[in-house]
């Protein structure tokens, strides 16, 4: 039997290091509480 195993590490999304994908990411943040928020106040309302 063969012990020769490839393992390869997958990334995390926590750990992307590209700028512009934490600036969407921020940004669609903000944008689902935006819309949780108004889904509660119509609920409320």
């Amino acid at each position: 039997m063969k012990n020769d195993i490839d393992i390869i590490a997958l990334r995390q999304p926590e750990s992307f290091d590209d700028p512009l994908t934490e600036i969407a990411r921020d940004g669609a943040r903000r944008m689902l509480a935006a819309a949780l928020r108004a889904e509660a106040d119509a609920f409320v309302a």
